[in-house]
């Protein structure tokens, strides 16, 4: 029964609800502008690539002569692999910018990014605080396929971040008392832009991870009662504003193509990127590096209190249930997985709190400590390797191979000094990883990829 002190707030609680309003603002903008530099810098630099990018700007492009923002059409014929968003996004950033160039085509791309760093640590914050939560963002912007998929005309980013649009929420309504008539047409919406961005793939996973998370707490199903078919509704209805358009059209041979065949078929029966089953097993750890290294110190790491518990449940059931889901289907490509990359980031973000805190059993300080001494011989290897080889074999690459080169070998020893110092300064290999991560991506996007335009 609640007691006349609990009902009525006092100056105390007042004074550190606004203390951590405060916070959370502080956060999100310093995230905000870190994640702008980290996918914004030198973003239009380089040329489009194969080879997706030059086939995607291309579509952008005559939509644009014809004036037509419904079917797009590669040079003429139409080419309905993807749903709409990305090109309604490209075409809306091309007339801001008044041309439609590198730049403006990526900027779908990097809003996603973008709003992926935020919505993590909006999720992450009630379980575990702010630092925590800081981390996991930190993480997840630095992650290889997070960032170069937030600078490139990438439809995958996408899914990410409707993915996280709709688990934030749910667990929201799950975890901490948010009402489902609120929680659910919030889902609905974000997954009818999901179903605008990459057809039902964007529905699929999110709602596999919540059922597995539900399965794994034992809620009770009655909850998607209150809401969901309100859910259901507006996600129709926010899909309809393309699919609805292209029926009234008579287009069925593109809906056809958008919504069975890129989806079903592809999966059911591959006719490209086919794949072993094994094959996301090598690739979690190339996409999600050099973070997924710290995903192994995680197992049985131990929680402070049932609300981190149930965070670390859903992080392991949301790994589990993209890289299961897409081994599935023969058709593969590394870049599917990356709806799993915010689980890695959560993981991972756990063992560097409990690292600086000095918190970890020996075994879990050593693997974590083994896997920044894995990175640091990588860094340092890779570097003297791109010193000698590069501008032997391409001498008009040398100067950038050579600056790219120097980050990694001083990257390398600056970890390399952090692992040796670690019980001084619990905080430095994370920081020296984190930054050397940071100094690598800003590198490689300044002076490295533009100047490797004509052999891409």
């Amino acid at each position: 029964m609640k007691t006349e002190e609990s009902i009525e707030p006092s100056y105390d609680s007042g004074r550190k609800s606004k203390t951590s309003t405060r916070r959370l603002w502080r956060d999100l903008t310093l995230l905000l502008v870190g994640t702008c530099i980290l996918f914004g810098t030198a973003i239009g630099a380089r040329d489009l690539w194969n080879p997706n990018e030059a086939i995607y700007g291309r579509a952008v492009v005559e939509m644009n002569e014809r004036g037509d923002w419904l079917v797009p059409t590669v040079n003429g014929k139409v080419f309905a692999e993807k749903p709409i968003l990305y090109y309604w996004g490209a075409l809306a950033a091309s007339s801001a910018f008044g041309e439609i160039n590198e730049l403006s085509l990526r900027v779908p791309s990097f809003i996603a990014g973008v709003l992926s760093v935020l919505l993590i640590y909006l999720l992450v914050q009630p379980y575990t605080g702010s630092r925590q939560a800081l981390i996991a963002a930190a993480l997840l912007a630095t992650q290889y396929e997070v960032f170069w998929s937030g600078r490139s005309v990438q439809m995958d980013i996408l899914v990410l971040v409707t993915t996280l649009g709709m688990l934030l929420p749910l667990s929201r309504m799950l975890d901490f008392g948010l009402s489902p008539r609120w929680a659910w047409p919030t889902v609905g919406l974000v997954a009818g832009v999901g179903l605008l961005a990459k057809g039902p793939i964007t529905c699929i996973v999110p709602a596999a991870v919540f059922l597995s998370y539900c399965a794994s707490r034992r809620l009770n199903p009655k909850i998607m009662n209150t809401g969901f078919p309100l859910a259901l509704l507006l996600s129709a209805v926010v899909a309809a504003t393309w699919y609805g358009a292209l029926y009234l059209q008579g287009q069925s041979e593109v809906l056809k193509e958008v919504l069975y065949r890129q989806n079903f078929s592809r999966f059911s029966n591959a006719w490209d990127h086919v794949q072993p089953w094994w094959y996301y097993l090598k690739y979690f750890w190339i996409e999600f590096a050099p973070w997924a290294l710290l995903v192994p110190a995680a197992i049985a790491l131990k929680t402070n209190g049932s609300k981190e518990f149930a965070l670390r449940r859903l992080a392991w059931g949301w790994i589990t249930v993209v890289i299961f889901f897409f081994s599935l289907s023969e058709s593969k490509r590394a870049p599917y997985i990356l709806p799993g990359a915010p689980a890695v980031a959560i993981l991972s973000a756990a063992v560097i709190e409990r690292l600086i805190t000095g918190t970890l059993t020996a075994l879990q300080r050593r693997t974590a400590l083994g896997a920044f001494g894995l990175v640091s011989t990588l860094f340092s290897i890779g570097g003297i390797i791109l010193w000698f080889s590069i501008p032997a074999r391409y001498p008009d690459l040398g100067a950038e191979a050579r600056i790219l080169s120097l980050v990694f070998i001083v990257s390398g020893l600056i970890l390399l000094l952090a692992i040796a110092f670690h019980d001084d300064h619990k905080s430095f290999a994370p920081a020296a990883l984190l930054a050397g991560t940071i100094a690598f991506y800003l590198t490689a996007s300044i002076f490295v990829l533009p100047s490797m335009n004509e052999r891409k």
